[in-house]
């Protein structure tokens, strides 16, 4: 049974001219420095953002919403389960915004251009976004629990539900667990359903995401790489230069063990201590009994050796068991990677072997 919703009754937007703005703009909001163009803006942004008010409930489950418009929404996604088909692809959305943008950026292939670095974006809301924050450094969303902030309160929200109050969402058909809604989205149609959209024009190979087809294509078939300027080692993505960057030379390790005081760069790899060290947990696997102190091993063990699960090399025919088997052998077969001892002349394919040798042989 359809649930009734109330009527759409957005804040509109007026139509007037930057001049004019800057002229009628009231005071700023004094705890974020916000600024608004009517009076009942400041007041809804104050009574949400600051204060927790937030006057329409959902009679089904009764969350809370700031808007009665973001409240419809909540109902004809949640609890009616409306959806708009694209006619051209048949694929489904949620919003009628997110269905144009679709058709726009897919199939009328609409672009929109930064007129400051003249980056290409899908949408004029995406342009926005990356003027605020790339060339202005606009971040009003910030975290009260720690020093990140955002340019848009969505993706502050995933922060803290991630990161801070650790909210995981499973997958009903394997248990994995998730940070984000999307990603177990993402994670069923791509694993289960075998759903890999994106295929590359040079090799074939699909992909469940465009941004993985594109990090594909520019690190085997383009071999764009980023090398780390403080000691030279070559990386396939940006994030991993910075990961790298942040641990190894600057440091970078926030989380400690309250028990052993061990230092973490990611709050993943400090549970993951806890769990197996402290707490000893054990992970067992419901084939043959094996147990693993961490998830990760254990859905390593099931993969290769319980669904012959295999990972092809995209240079040479060569085949692995494992993802980190296939990373080491492109590292060191054809990027020919060297992990150098600092303490002697002794040169190393993986980490793996170069710890073992430091730790052997150099441990004071």
């Amino acid at each position: 049974m359809k649930i009734d919703a109330p009527v759409n009754e957005c804040i509109s937007s007026i139509q007037i001219s930057s001049d004019s703005v800057q002229n009628h703009m009231i005071d700023p909001c004094h705890m974020s420095e916000k600024k608004f163009v009517r009076n009942n803006s400041f007041k809804v942004h104050s009574d949400s953002a600051h204060h927790g008010r937030k006057l329409y409930n959902c009679n089904v489950c009764a969350k809370s919403f700031t808007f009665k418009c973001a409240l419809k929404k909540h109902i004809d996604f949640v609890h009616n389960h409306i959806k708009y088909p694209c006619l051209t692809c048949e694929k489904t959305f949620t919003r009628k915004s997110t269905l144009k943008t679709h058709i726009d950026s897919v199939h009328n292939r609409s672009k929109y251009s930064c007129d400051i670095c003249k980056k290409t974006l899908t949408s004029k809301k995406d342009i926005k976004m990356h003027i605020d924050l790339v060339h202005n450094g606009t971040t009003n969303h910030s975290c009260n629990k720690c020093s990140k902030s955002y340019a848009r309160r969505s993706d502050l929200k995933k922060h803290t539900n991630s990161v801070h109050d650790l909210i995981k969402h499973p997958c009903n058909t394997c248990g994995k667990t998730f940070s984000r809604k999307g990603y177990v989205k993402i994670h069923i149609e791509s694993v289960h359903n075998d759903q890999k959209p994106h295929k590359c024009v040079k090799c074939g190979k699909s992909f469940a995401q465009k941004n993985d087809m594109k990090i594909h294509i520019d690190s085997v078939h383009d071999r764009i790489k980023y090398p780390c300027n403080t000691c030279g080692k070559i990386f396939a993505r940006k994030s991993y230069l910075k990961t790298h960057s942040d641990s190894v030379h600057n440091d970078r390790k926030p989380l400690n063990c309250d028990t052993c005081g061990k230092t973490y760069t990611y709050k993943i790899a400090l549970k993951c201590h806890i769990d197996s060290v402290h707490n000893l947990i054990k992970y067992p696997c419901q084939t043959c009994g094996k147990l693993f102190a961490q998830k990760a091993h254990l859905r390593i063990h099931i993969a290769s050796v319980h669904n012959r699960i295999t990972y092809p090399c995209d240079i040479c025919d060569k085949t692995f068991s494992q993802k980190s088997n296939l990373k080491i052998h492109i590292g060191s077969v054809h990027y020919r990677i060297k992990h150098p001892c600092q303490k002697c002349e002794k040169i190393f394919t993986t980490k793996a072997y170069l710890k073992v040798h430091t730790d052997s042989k150099h441990k004071d």
